[in-house]
């Protein structure tokens, strides 16, 4: 560019911001160019040198002006966003020079948290030790629940992980300050468009939507909405407990599992209830696991030839769910069987068999004893009627375990008497055969009276179900009746003492084949609001709002969970509700007379 292009913008510039001063000077000095000039008279010298200083006086505004704004315009833009996540979710938005824009709740908690605090404008140093210091005040990072989520958002990446880092660094150190061993997450998220929709939809940060699509993409047992629930420290915990390899988080230190019972303690509870000896244990595993919003321990054994799965709550213990199968890991092929000269015998068989019954070969009728392949596995399968009952064993033909058992009522018998009240704990003279049928001793309770137990624990009349059954059965020797049905999309098992009466055991859950779930609109805060806290309790209850009397909703903190508990009164009955305020989940309920 030459001399006259330089001089061309320099008059375009400043004649355009100041017109009526810089113009004529300009104007003036280009006339004389390459002119000698003769010294000016005072006056007009004056007058020039005016000018002059007007000119770069006004330059000199109009360019601290245009820094000013600039310099306003940066201050005030959003340059990252830092989010911390505990259970409470909190937004802070920062400039270039770290310093705080605003400070955003996202739910219930974290506006306890924030309390009557203004942040802006303080550095992100200052906000985020009185944020650290109002979590551990209020409770929110203890012994119980040591872990905390550092993300952050922004454009610039180098600066991104700088900050991450920094982070870091500063939140375990103030953990330690306050002698507590934290556990620390950090990331720098990717908020693409799908994430940014999963975390308005549930109302969370983009750092928490973050790592649980992280989790559910190393191991597609869990689902996002069935994480978005659980806590931070919970989150972790299922990292740590089932080794996930997550590169994009940086984890420092470990999430404490002081809230639950432990590993140790969820292995005798399924080694009392399955009624199995250590001794006898070829396998076992045991894993933190989340089951609907639910910590649980997921426990596997197998002994004796059978596989034996177990969900134990976490929390207090419970058994939650069980079975158990044939092992066929353990079941030797055609190629690894013994050679039959090493089996142990049809009379072996039978003594064990007669043994596991407590009864003598003399107090038995119709005794079979047959060698028979079983799922690969060479068994005595043993057979034999006593005082009612029909017994069928299947024992290993190699080490004499027994592999499965059966005691069922024996239908075909008659006799003469009238049927046992009891199964038989010890040796007895046979009976003889009863004149008509039943199907089940007169001393249980009946399926009528089964079916109507369930059905009241439940809160429901039979007209209110479908797909209604009751089945007499056993459970490890112990008469029960098996009622299952359905109802307001939830499905319904319960096993019932034959005898007693007793609830042994029942399940609620769901029922998604016949019912999808239906999809709710969370609140601002996440939540799915009271009201509809309300219906869903309603409905489960099989009853409209019209006649639910004396009804209560509250939102409180519940191991760790938001929930709205609603109680209520409808007919004879009372009803209350735990409802996981951000699923719409039902985590407990519970119905009893009206007293």
């Amino acid at each position: 560019m030459n001399n006259n292009e330089i001089e061309a913008k320099i008059e375009k510039a400043f004649s355009a911001a100041t017109p009526n001063v810089l113009g004529p000077v300009l104007s003036d000095c280009k006339s004389r160019k390459g002119k000698v000039i003769s010294m000016p008279e005072k006056k007009k010298s004056n007058k020039t040198i005016f000018r002059i200083i007007a000119a770069a006086a006004a330059f000199i505004f109009i360019a601290t002006a245009l820094v000013g704004l600039m310099t306003h315009r940066n201050n005030r833009a959003v340059a990252a966003v830092v989010s911390l996540d505990v259970n409470p979710g909190i937004e802070v938005g920062v400039n270039r020079n770290e310093s705080v824009l605003y400070v955003t709740p996202l739910n219930e908690d974290a506006r306890i948290v924030i309390g009557d605090m203004n942040l802006e404008g303080s550095s992100l140093d200052v906000a985020i030790n009185a944020l650290i210091g109002s979590m551990l005040k209020n409770g929110y990072i203890n012994e119980l629940a040591n872990s905390i989520l550092i993300s952050v958002d922004g454009a610039d990446t180098v600066e991104n992980a700088a900050l991450q880092d920094k982070l870091s660094h500063e939140i375990n150190a103030l953990l330690q300050a306050n002698a507590l061993n934290g556990a620390v997450l950090s990331q720098v998220v990717n908020g693409d468009d799908e994430l940014k929709a999963l975390a308005e939809s549930y109302g969370i940060t983009l750092g928490k939507a973050q790592l649980i699509r992280l989790i559910t993409m190393n191991d597609s047992r869990y689902t996002f909405e069935g994480l978005v629930p659980l806590t931070i420290n919970q989150l972790n915990l299922l990292c740590e407990s089932t080794h996930m390899d997550i590169n994009d988080v940086d984890f420092v230190g470990h999430a404490s599992d002081a809230a639950y019972i432990g590993v140790d303690a969820a292995k005798r509870i399924v080694l009392d209830h399955a009624g199995i000896s250590m001794s006898d244990v070829t396998h076992l595993e045991c894993e933190l696991d989340c089951d609907n919003g639910r910590m649980v321990y997921d426990v596997e054994i197998k002994a004796g030839g059978k596989e034996y799965d177990y969900k134990i709550d976490a929390e207090n213990g419970s058994v939650l769910n069980y079975g158990s199968e044939i092992d066929d890991d353990l079941t030797p092929n055609p190629s690894q069987r013994p050679d039959p000269s090493q089996y142990i015998g049809e009379d072996a068989a039978k003594r064990i068999a007669l043994n596991h019954a407590s009864l003598k070969e003399s107090d038995v009728t119709r005794l079979r004893v047959k060698l028979d392949e079983d799922d690969d596995r060479v068994i005595y399968e043993v057979k034999f009627h006593a005082n009612g009952y029909e017994y069928d064993y299947e024992i290993d033909a190699a080490n004499g375990k027994i592999v499965d058992y059966d005691k069922e009522w024996d239908d075909d018998a008659t006799v003469n008497t009238a049927k046992p009240t009891s199964a038989p704990t010890t040796a007895a003279p046979a009976t003889a055969a009863p004149t008509t049928s039943s199907p089940a001793p007169s001393a249980y309770i009946g399926k009528a009276r089964a079916k109507q137990i369930a059905l009241a624990h439940a809160g429901l009349t039979e007209d209110q179900v479908t797909g209604l059954s009751v089945e007499f059965d056993y459970d490890h020797g112990r008469a029960v009746y098996e009622v299952d049905f359905y109802a307001n999309g939830y499905e319904y098992e319960y096993d019932i003492d034959a005898r007693t009466g007793a609830i042994i055991d029942f399940d609620s859950e769901y029922d998604d084949d016949l019912n999808p779930r239906p999809t709710r609109q969370p609140e601002e805060n996440g939540f799915i609001g009271e009201e509809a806290a309300k219906n869903i309790s309603f409905i489960h209850a099989g009853i409209d709002a019209g006649s639910a009397r004396h009804v209560m909703v509250e939102l409180e903190r519940e191991k760790g969970i938001m929930v709205y508990k609603v109680d209520f009164k409808a007919g004879d009955c009372e009803y209350e509700y735990e409802i996981n305020a951000g699923t719409g989940e039902i985590i407990e309920f519970e119905t009893e007379s009206d007293d």
